[in-house]
């Protein structure tokens, strides 16, 4: 891989639907390079920072209450 990568390489590492990894990018958390309403490419640099931040949110004690939680409604 270089240093850019497709909507689906960044859906399987981050292990996200389409439409939350377009939720990133309207909140500003993931930069896309977008050609006619697509999203194209993203910084890989960029995902990898976004995959270490989802994974130390989930690991704190209290969100893995809820995640957990969420599993049972």
């Amino acid at each position: 891989m270089d240093g850019m990568l497709s909507l689906k390489e960044v859906m399987d590492y981050l292990e996200l639907e389409e439409s939350e990894v377009e939720e990133l990018v309207r909140r500003g958390r993931l930069n896309a390079f977008k050609i006619g309403g697509v999203f194209l490419r993203f910084r890989k640099d960029q995902v990898v920072d976004v995959k270490s931040a989802l994974r130390k949110r989930t690991q704190s004690p209290i969100n893995a209450f809820f995640v957990k939680a969420a599993d049972f409604q």
